[in-house]
């Protein structure tokens, strides 16, 4: 036959054209045929396709089917997919009697069939056939639409039979490592069974890696109320090692504060951890390696006074040189070190001698004191003269003896760096600049990596501890003070942040870090179950984007340190979590990973694909479900706490952070599953619910009032909180896509409890493990106990808190904990959920995002001047001035400097070529301002006033929200406030002729000018320096808006910086700067009104003191203040490194109960000076069962109040209320309560007891009400005992130190009894009860203003009515102090006395004159004294003159008529001619001349007291040679009686002086002659005297008359003047206008 041929080299059929007519090498039709691929000659022909042959059998009791292949074309090799499993629904699962298989099959090789991953686990389904398989390179990928996407490596699987035998090791997603990197140092430890007390710790197991200043919690951190330390703030640290040699390791550490074991009492319980407690010492990896001294060091030299085993002193040089004394500021804690050829005290040898400096110094400082003076005194010091510091460390220095310790002279050395390692291996300065934070990776076995860990926080700790002036300090004092003390000046880190406008020294301090790197299992479990091979550690700066590889840890490296921290809290569970140990020394990052590793937030492999197909290398997925549905809401509540070590490590982990204040934050979830799939952010659902907190919290700046309750050294900072009221996604809707939580294959689903054991407790987690540890293969279960026999401690009720995987039906679980011997039966387990949510992580978002710490040299409290001008007019010593507005509150101004010109930027737009003033859109949140600086003035009886050095001072400023706008920049120059040069404000009397006044064109002062008072800006002066001629022409400092101050207050002012000027109108109570004002007085008038004085200190005794204060000119200071930052357009959520497993976190949800167990502070105190409805003890916030404050109190009620006295007796008012009430701070859901008074209080001397009131309250809490909780003896009020009050016998009130000044008839007789009425009241509200228990006495007294011993001679009762107990010196002066008391003055140290104390001065017998006598010459003597005077230039002899001078009641006219009468009726002895010269103007009679000039009606007799009468003789012109008084005439003193009506009742006479009289009057001395020819000179110089002095006591009229006083012989004549001088007799020759008018 013929024969056709034909090659199908085109391989191609083709059916679209004619059989006739197709092309060579293609064909119409073909049936098992199979075109050749050879290359010989055959190639294009067609070859018989070979029929089925049998290769082998695939081996299975059940009736296995296969789903799926995928054929290996270049190895002839077939893998399938089979199973015996069948179930149509998409969300079933394969039980463990399924099989399950990946076979492989080779063509070419007649052998059985390969199994390479066997088990029910790979849950194949035969509804659900595999389409989709692939083979690259070494690896098999399918998908079935029914698992997730999956792949094996071919080899490993041949290699090992059990490379796969679980979902994660063929999952083409990889596991996620979720928990972050820590840096944190943890010992947990079982205390012993003996010793414990509040103060010391006895562990069972000696230790060596707890180190001082760990600090000590709780391990069980999941139910506060029953923690056995409840220390809240500040945390309990180990002070000292008290056993440190001991073999096997330390057992013993004494720790401060005392622990607290239960808060709720008052005061609160302190002692003893229960034995076998576990409990955790940590501390933070954050370290400083390469110093050898801390921040503060200083080398001091130990004083000679002061040493003792556990203290000494340092005191300042023999040259009162404290150069050396305050190089750096010591600290608790800090170690002591001898620097000289021995070392004396007690110290211990390290062994590794190269990490530290030589020594581990085992000596630290338990407390600084330091002291102005060796006296000790601190109120009032002259000068600061000998300054020193005592310093008390934690043990003896001599070891019992055994050591001489330290000596005088020793050079010690404070603070060496314990963790100093010589040899430090890393770049020490690396860090300085750097906020870093870490992280880390996987690296898998088949060479792909994991998402990367959630980074850590910002791993950062200031140098000087975050503190300023804790430095080393070089810079002395300016001025006086310094420079003769050598005072270092504690503030420089202060002025060089205002000079500089940075903080050099805030820089990182850590240069090593121990990171641990939480791994999911140890190394084995890391390489055998998870397939990883390598860990990439991560580093991330904060400003940078890129993340870099500091170093790839290969797991097959031997011996790799790893460590495990025992955690059982609410966010790890019962949990012992592995940590790879990596210290990091501050090496650089040896490469940087690519972009879009950096930008893998997860791996987009979906959850089920139907379509998989390879290009290019990879693998492409369609028809594909990319993630699980997550819950829309979570019922949560946001809020803020202040951070504690209870319940959260990240204190102990970032010792020095905090959130940031004034911030919006925004808080949600990211729900993950264990493959690293995330949800979208979660919100909460009460976002929706009016008046209820959702996901958004508002962080406020602190106030004064957290201040108090939290002091700044305690306060940890604040953290962020959620209050979760549900669990989240726990529930499983397939149909909505909710997969419910992540579950390994065989958790533990229900168990039941089938022994109760003994001795466990309620509200504790505890783990459990086999019976029979052979029988079982699951690990994992933990439970909490919920219920239990509180007499046996039999568990009654529990809940599973971790299900664990693994376990089989009805396996038996011991409950490890108690007696170990309850047994829990699990029930049944369940099928693995792998795509359930594993993990969550709390994200944050906050747009308030850059902004700038201001450093300024203080703010200026309104305009640069004084609150009054000077008038110009006025010069030195009573310089008068007028009020002139400063606008102070309303404005402040500041110097901008440096950089802090671009953090306050001007406004420049809209701004022409030639403008100097700008405007400013900035705003400021101040955050520490500069208050008025004041100094210290104190006199004492023996030691005159000093000026201390002016204490300038910066404060915490607390704005309340309030932000500070900046209105306007500009220059110094420009906007004039302040002259350049500056000078301050002063007068200087003007010069009245110079060398040349012509050119004086403003004024010319000798050796001074008049500057700095209110005038043209540039104004210049011209003016005469001391001890010249020459003119000088300077800058007057003055300014357009008024007198400026004493010092110059714009801080370099001279180079012309900008100013800015800031509005602060809603700050009358809160003002921002200090106030400029001249620091000088002006007679008694002050420029500013402000300079003037106030007491602020006083106090009795020997000597007694008071000290005032005044306030000063403001200076430069270090003030700070935050811009108002940038408001991120970009709502991004930040990941935080807040994660856990779901599956804890629920259950915690579920067990923690949510209402309220007790309170943040259980004590408050309130004072008997309240009224009604005021408030009682601070504002009150409760806490729940995690240890969170509670957000949503609804309602609160007192349900009873009991005394400490009588604790189960309530007590009511009489109209039966209670007599408190308490109420929400705010609306509905509240956070804070407040208690109210409903009585009024008052504190005696048993308050103590039945003041002191306990609480039983009911809080509702809860969004819809859900908790009510009755909370017994939950809070306790003491009253607190106000200062009584003294009152005078007006009514008036009295200051503690006042002095009440009897004068005139006030003061007593010496044989007076009663002398003065005081009252008092106890300082009570209660005005029925305000003078209960009142105690006064007479503390001592003076005599004299001698202080007196022995015997009080006074007395005073208990309303005050202080009276004398013996006779009175005549004329002495007394001062009583006389001290008021309440509460009955109890001596019982548990009564809280409260006392005050005034002076009572009176003089004992002799009153003060009359007003018109005690007056003295200022009644007009030295106008109306002479009575008569030879004519200076007469040439004849005058007329001899004759008047009288009358101390009478009578007027002129009366006087007059009385003493004109002739005869010898009113004359004396001898004393011839009429009595009185006529006319009248010779008669002094000083009531007229008085009252004339006061426009008084006084009266001018001696009513009360004693006068002194004082004859005088005065020359007021010199004579010549010879001249003398030729004759001399009498003058005679007389007294007259007066009765009521003021009529004489008897004649002139005159009468004897008084006892103490400096020259003796007698009743019969017939006038007196002279002064005598020989005593009176008129030679003399003018100004000589010649007088007596008389002393009378005899009530009534007194007059001086006198007769014929001569004449002169000589020529030119002398001539002199008569007249009387007059005092109050018994005080002397002073002005005494305390005298009455009137009796």
């Amino acid at each position: 036959m013929p024969e056709s041929k034909n090659t199908f080299l085109k391989g191609r059929m083709n059916q679209d054209l004619d059989s006739r007519i197709l092309p060579e090498g293609e064909y119409r039709e073909a049936i098992n045929l199979m075109i050749s691929r050879s290359e010989g000659s055959t190639v294009g022909e067609f070859e018989n396709v070979l029929g089925n042959t049998s290769i082998s059998t695939i081996s299975s009791t059940k009736n296995k089917s296969v789903i799926g292949h995928v054929i290996d074309q270049t190895n002839n090799i077939v893998y399938l997919f089979a199973t015996t499993f069948s179930d149509a629904s998409e969300f079933s699962r394969a039980g463990d009697t399924e099989e399950c298989s990946i076979i492989q099959v080779n063509l070419n090789n007649p052998q059985p069939p390969t199994v390479l991953v066997d088990g029910y686990w790979l849950n194949f389904n035969k509804k659900f056939p595999i389409h989709a398989a692939n083979i690259l390179e070494d690896f098999i990928f399918w998908t079935d639409n029914f698992n997730q996407p999956r792949r094996i490596s071919i080899s490993r699987a041949i290699a090992d039979p059990q490379a796969y035998t679980e979902e994660m090791q063929i999952s083409v997603a990889k596991y996620y490592p979720f928990r972050p990197v820590i840096p944190m140092e943890r010992q947990t430890v079982l205390t012993d069974t003996t010793g414990n007390t509040s103060t010391l710790i006895k562990i069972a197991t000696g230790n060596d890696k707890i180190k001082v200043g760990d600090i000590v919690t709780p391990n069980d951190k999941t139910n506060v109320a029953s923690m056995p330390i409840r220390n809240v703030r500040p945390p309990v640290r180990v002070v000292e090692i008290m056993d440190p040699t001991a073999a096997g390791g330390p057992t013993e550490f004494k720790v401060s504060p005392a622990i607290i074991t239960n808060p709720n009492n008052n005061p609160p319980t302190t002692g003893p951890i229960p034995a076998n407690t576990k409990i955790d010492f940590s501390r933070t990896s954050m370290h400083n390696r390469s110093e050898e001294y801390l921040s503060n060091y200083s080398i001091q030299e130990v004083s000679a006074t002061g040493i003792t085993s556990t203290s000494f002193e340092v005191h300042a040089d023999a040259n009162n040189n404290i150069s050396a004394l305050f190089q750096g500021v010591p600290r608790v804690g800090d170690i002591i070190t001898i620097v000289g050829p021995s070392n004396n005290i007690n110290n211990i040898p390290n062994s590794n001698a190269t990490q530290t400096a030589a020594y581990r110094y085992d000596v630290r400082i338990t407390k600084v004191t330091m002291n102005m003076s060796n006296s000790g005194a601190t109120l009032y010091i002259p000068e600061p003269d000998i300054r020193f510091m005592v310093i008390e460390v934690d043990k003896d220095m001599t070891a019992g003896g055994n050591l001489t310790g330290l000596t005088a002279g020793d050079k010690i050395l404070i603070a060496s760096n314990p963790d100093f390692e010589r040899n430090f291996p890393g770049d020490t300065n690396f860090l300085d600049d750097k906020f870093v934070r870490f992280s880390y990776r996987f690296k898998f076995e088949d060479n792909e990596y994991s998402l990367m860990a959630p980074f850590s926080k910002i791993m950062f700790i200031p140098k000087q501890f975050g503190q300023f002036n804790l430095g080393q300090i070089d810079t002395e004092i300016p001025g006086f003070a310094g420079e003769k003390y050598g005072i270092k000046n504690y503030y420089q880190d202060e002025t060089d942040a205002y000079s500089s406008t940075i903080l050099e020294w805030f820089e990182n301090d850590v240069d090593s870090i121990g990171l641990k790197i939480p791994l999911p299992g140890n190394i084995t479990e890391l390489q055998t179950k998870y397939k990883i091979s390598k860990i990439d550690i991560l580093y991330k700066e904060s400003d940078a984007l890129a993340v870099k590889v500091l170093e790839t840890v290969n797991l097959s490296t031997p011996n790799l340190s790893t460590e495990t921290i025992n955690y059982n809290d609410d966010t790890h569970g019962l949990l012992d979590q592995v940590y790879f140990d990596y210290v990091y020394k501050s090496n650089k990052p040896y490469k940087t990973l690519p972009q879009n590793q950096t930008t893998r937030v997860y791996d987009k492999v979906p959850i089920k694909a139907l379509g998989q197909e390879i290009i290019s290398n990879r693998i492409v997925y369609g028809n594909f479900l990319e993630r699980m549905t997550p819950p829309e809401s979570i019922d949560y509540s946001a809020s803020t706490t202040n951070t504690d070590v209870e319940t959260s490590d990240y204190a102990i982990q970032y010792p020095f952070q905090t959130t940031k204040q004034n911030r919006i934050y925004q808080i949600g979830f990211v729900l993950a599953d264990y493959y690293g799939r995330q949800s979208d952010v979660i919100l909460s659902s009460n976002d929706s619910i009016n008046d209820v907190t959702g996901s958004t919290v508002t962080i406020p700046y602190r106030d004064a009032n957290d201040a108090i309750t939290e002091p700044v050294f305690d306060w940890m900072g604040s953290n962020l909180a959620l209050t979760i009221n549900e669990s989240i996604a726990a529930d499983i809707n397939n149909t909505a896509g909710k997969p419910g939580l992540y579950r390994e294959e065989g958790y533990a689903r229900e168990a039941s409890l089938t022994a109760a054991g003994t001795d466990y407790e309620e509200n504790v987690t505890y783990a459990t493990t086999y019976v029979n540890p052979l029988s079982g293969s699951g690990k994992g279960l933990t439970i909490r106990v919920t219920g239990i026999n509180a007499l046996t401690g039999e568990i009654t009720d529990f809940t599973i808190i971790t299900a664990g995987g693994g376990y089989e039906d009805n396996e038996e679980l011991t409950v490890v904990g108690g007696n170990n011997d309850a047994i829990i039966q699990i029930g049944k387990t369940g099928a693995a959920n792998p795509l359930g949510w594993y993990t969550y992580k709390i994200v944050v978002k906050q747009q308030q995002q850059e902004y700038y710490n201001v450093y300024i040299p203080g703010f200026v409290n309104g305009l640069p001047i004084n609150n009054q001008l000077w008038n110009k007019v006025t010069l030195v010593g009573s310089a008068g001035f007028t009020p002139i507005q400063t606008e102070r509150g309303k404005i402040f101004f500041s110097t901008v400097l440096s950089d802090n010109i671009n953090k306050i930027p001007r406004n420049l737009t809209e701004v022409g070529p030639t403008d100097q003033e700008f405007n400013s859109d900035e705003q400021l949140f101040i955050r520490v301002n500069n208050p008025n600086p004041f100094n210290l003035n104190t006199t004492t009886t023996t030691t005159p006033g000093a000026n201390y050095y002016i204490f300038a001072e910066n404060q915490q400023y607390y704005p309340a929200g309030s932000i500070q706008n900046v209105l306007t920049m500009s220059t110094v120059k420009e906007n004039e406030l302040a002259a350049v040069p500056f000078q301050k404000f002063r007068i200087a009397p003007v010069v009245t002729g110079t060398t040349n006044p012509t050119e004086a064109t403003q004024e010319f002062p000798l050796g001074g000018f008049t500057s700095g008072d209110q005038g043209q800006y540039g104004l210049t002066t011209r003016y005469v320096p001391s001890g010249t001629n020459q003119v000088v022409t300077t800058e007057r400092g003055s300014i357009p808006w008024g007198d400026v101050g004493s010092v110059a207050s714009f801080y370099g002012a001279d180079q012309n910086p900008f100013i800015m000027k800031v509005g602060q109108p809603g700050n009358f109570d809160n003002p921002i700067g200090a106030i400029v004002i001249d620091e000088s007085e002006y007679g008694n008038q002050y420029h500013d009104t402000n300079f003037e004085e106030e007491v602020v200190a006083s106090s009795g005794g020997n000597p007694g003191f008071t000290t005032y204060s005044r306030k000063m000119s403001m200076r430069p200071k270090l003030t700070v203040a935050e811009t108002k930052p940038v408001e991120s357009l970009l709502e991004i959520f930040w990941e935080t490194c807040m994660t856990g497993k779901l599956e804890v976190l629920n259950s915690m949800i579920e067990t923690n109960y949510n209402g309220a167990i007790g309170v943040n502070n259980n004590v408050g105190t309130f004072s008997e000076d309240q009224g009604l409805n005021t408030n009682a003890g601070n504002q009150i916030k409760f806490i729940n069962g995690s240890g969170s404050e509670i957000t949503t109190i609804q309602d609160i009620s007192i349900t009873a109040v009991y005394r400490s006295s009588a604790p189960s007796t309530a007590i009511f008012n009489p109209d039966g209320t209670l007599p408190f009430d308490i109420d929400l701070v705010g609306n509905a859901p509240a956070n804070e309560v407040q208690i109210t008074t409903n009585s009024l209080f008052w504190y005696g001397d048993n308050s103590y007891q039945n003041d002191v009131y306990i609480f039983d309250l009911q809080v509702t809490s809860g969004n819809s009400s859900e908790y009510v909780d009755d909370l017994s003896n939950i809070y306790t009020l003491s009253l607190n005992n106000d200062t009584p009050i003294i009152f005078d016998d007006t009514g008036a009130a009295l200051g503690d130190g006042d002095t009440v000044a009897l004068s005139g008839s006030d003061n007593p007789s010496v044989d007076d009894v009663f002398i003065y009425q005081f009252s008092g009241k106890n300082g009570s509200a209660d005005t029925s009860n305000d003078t209960q228990q009142l105690s006064f006495s007479i503390q001592n007294f003076t005599e004299n203003g001698s202080p007196q011993t022995g015997n009080i001679p006074f007395a005073v009762d208990n309303t005050g009515r202080v009276t004398s107990t013996a006779t009175m010196v005549n004329e002495a002066t007394y001062i009583l102090t006389v001290q008021l008391a309440d509460a009955n003055n109890s001596n019982n140290s548990q009564v809280d006395v409260q006392t005050t104390s005034v002076f009572l001065q009176f003089t004992a017998g002799t009153l003060y004159a009359p007003k018109v006598i005690g007056t003295g010459q200022a009644t007009g003597a030295s106008q109306y004294s002479i009575f008569s005077v030879p004519s200076p230039n007469a040439t004849t002899q005058p007329t001899n003159g004759s008047g009288f001078w009358g101390f009478v009641q009578g007027d002129t006219a009366n006087a007059n008529s009385n003493f004109t009468q002739t005869g010898s009726t009113y004359l004396p002895s001898g004393v011839s001619g009429a009595a009185i010269l006529v006319p009248p103007q010779n008669i002094f009679n000083i009531r007229t001349i008085y009252n004339t000039i006061n426009g008084t009606n006084c009266r001018g007799d001696l009513f009360q007291g004693t006068i002194l009468i004082k004859p005088t003789w005065e020359i007021i012109g010199q004579g010549g040679p010879g001249a003398q008084l030729t004759s001399v005439g009498k003058w005679v003193i007389q007294h007259r009686p007066i009765d009521s009506t003021l009529a004489p009742s008897g004649p002139w006479a005159e009468i004897n002086s008084a006892a103490g009289s400096v020259n003796t009057y007698s009743a019969n001395q017939g006038g007196v002659s002279g002064p005598g020819l020989g005593d009176f000179d008129l030679t003399d110089p003018v100004g000589t005297k010649f007088s007596y002095s008389f002393k009378f006591d005899q009530l009534g009229q007194y007059r001086v008359v006198y007769n014929n006083f001569g004449s002169v012989n000589s020529s030119p004549r002398g001539y002199a003047i008569f007249y009387i001088e007059f005092f109050d007799g018994t005080y002397g020759q002073q002005l005494m206008t305390v005298g009455p008018c009137t009796p």
